[in-house]
């Protein structure tokens, strides 16, 4: 039993069963038991619904593969051509769920190659391309689809059932041009340094500009430090944050470093002036006693000179430091600074002022 005609998705399949019976465009099925199941298929236009009803009548073979009770299955079968690669759209509404059960055996939806009708290309199963019904309370019906990627040609598309059923179901198959996925993004900008309040918005950029889905998830790895909503990055407090924009299925991204500062702690930093107290010759070394800055985890840096020549820099953590491998009877000069990282950045405090001292 067969039906060609563009149905409404939105009226009940009740109301159209009734509406098709009474116009008498139902017909008395065909009685078929042979083996040759493609030479029963109903032509089908992609876009265009169909109704059928698994029930005695309809096409009653064998499958491609019998269950292990050796059982045949009512068949309905379709012929379908793709017009070039893509996705096939597979769409089923009725009001008997039995159309969307699989179970173990083989009864649910199949797609033959015509050209070579033996073979399988690709089929529903329990835990595989299954097609999950959806109830609409409002329709009161079940609906469910699925999109099969599928090469150019012509195909049979099967719908099976072990038990007979008089309940009609509607098919749709439409042609849908295959997904481009994101082959990259890229973002306007790879380091930011916010203050608390401040905001900037960054630009993600997609490619190919054909892409399918276009979507750019945002996510900020800390939100305490700077959050973000559709690329609007808002720096919320001292720290580092690193922002991703990703592709809808998460495959692509690209991101930004986001740096929060605390600009008033840093200009008080760069501001202060460790002194040295004093510089203690001795044979081609000196000591070198300095205070500190009063700022947690701060270095030191001593630079020292000869009257003409260039500075040299030693790094020290302590307030008292020796440098040695000096030229003796020579006058140095020594000054001092400080330095630490603020969120991974390195700053200094001014230097001090100078202490001469004549090595031994």
């Amino acid at each position: 039993m067969k039906k060609k005609r563009t149905l409404s998705k939105s009226v009940t399949s009740a109301v159209l069963a009734l509406v098709l019976t009474l116009s008498g465009i139902f017909i008395a099925p065909v009685t078929v038991r042979a083996d040759g199941w493609p030479e029963h298929a109903q032509n089908l236009t992609l876009g265009v619904a169909v109704t059928g009803t698994a029930k005695a009548g309809d096409f009653h073979g064998p499958l491609e593969n019998k269950d292990g009770n050796g059982s045949e299955y009512y068949w309905n079968v379709y012929k379908f051509t793709m017009p070039q690669k893509g996705l096939l759209n597979v769409y089923l509404e009725s009001t008997h769920k039995a159309y969307f059960y699989y179970g173990s055996g083989f009864r649910g939806f199949a797609i033959f190659s015509v050209s070579d009708p033996d073979n399988l290309v690709w089929r529903s199963h329990s835990n595989q391309n299954r097609i999950e019904p959806t109830y609409s309370a409002a329709r009161e019906i079940y609906h469910g689809t699925a999109d099969v990627a599928l090469e150019a040609g012509e195909y049979y598309f099967t719908l099976r059932q072990y038990e007979t059923s008089d309940v009609p179901y509607f098919l749709t198959l439409s042609y849908k041009e295959p997904d481009v996925n994101v082959t990259s993004i890229s973002l306007n900008k790879k380091n930011i340094e916010l203050e608390p309040g401040e905001q900037v918005t960054l630009n993600a950029s997609v490619l190919p500009e054909n892409a399918t889905d276009k979507t750019v998830v945002w996510e900020s790895s800390s939100a305490s430090v700077a959050s973000v909503e559709n690329g609007t990055v808002t720096a919320k407090s001292p720290g580092t944050t690193t922002i991703t924009a990703s592709s809808a299925d998460g495959e692509i991204a690209a991101s930004c470093l986001v740096t929060v500062i605390d600009a008033a702690a840093i200009d008080a930093f760069v501001e202060m002036r460790p002194s040295i107290n004093s510089v203690s010759p001795s044979v081609k070394r000196a000591t070198v006693y300095f205070s500190s800055v009063n700022s947690s985890d701060t270095k030191y840096q001593i630079a020292y000179k000869t009257e003409s020549g260039k500075w040299k820099i030693k790094n020290t953590s302590s307030l008292t430091t020796t440098i040695r491998k000096l030229q003796s009877r020579k006058s140095y000069t020594f000054r001092v600074r400080g330095y630490k990282k603020f969120y991974g950045k390195t700053y200094y405090t001014q230097w001090s002022s100078v202490k001469r001292a004549t090595i031994r």
